[in-house]
C-alpha cells in the first residue's frame, strides 16, 4: 500500500490473459474506451491487441448500436478453449496453444 491507501502490488498478466480479457469484455457490443478501462491497459497496448484480434477474425468492428467492437464466433470459440479452471489451467493453455495455427502464435509473440 502507498501512503494514499492504494494497493501497489501488481500481478503481471501475460499476453494471452489480456487477449482473453478483451474477448470476454467484447462478448456484447462495447466501445473502445470501455475496453481500455475494463482491460486495464494503455491506449498503445489496446490498439495493438485490437489490431491483432481483428486480424485473427476474433473481434469485429461494429457501427450499431454505436461504434465499437464485438467478439466474433471464432473469438467465442477461443474463450471456450480457456474456460477450464483449477489446477488443469496450465494443461488447457498448452492444449489450446497447440490448436492455434503457427501464424496466430507468431502474431501473438509480436505484441
Amino acid at each position: 500500500m502507498d501512503r494514499m491507501g492504494h494497493n501497489t502490488e501488481y500481478i503481471k498478466r501475460d499476453k494471452l490473459e489480456i487477449l482473453l480479457g478483451i474477448l470476454e469484455i467484447a462478448r456484447s457490443p462495447v466501445k473502445k474506451t470501455h475496453i481500455l478501462y475494463k482491460a486495464n491497459i494503455n491506449f498503445y497496448q489496446l490498439t495493438r491487441y485490437l489490431d491483432l484480434l481483428k486480424g485473427l477474425d476474433m473481434l469485429e468492428e461494429i457501427d450499431q448500436p454505436y461504434k465499437g467492437y464485438r467478439t466474433t464466433e471464432k473469438g467465442r470459440q477461443m474463450l471456450e478453449l480457456f474456460k477450464f479452471e483449477g489446477p488443469d489451467i496450465a494443461v488447457s493453455k498448452k492444449e489450446a496453444r497447440a490448436k492455434m495455427s503457427i501464424e496466430e502464435m507468431r502474431q501473438m509473440q509480436n505484441l
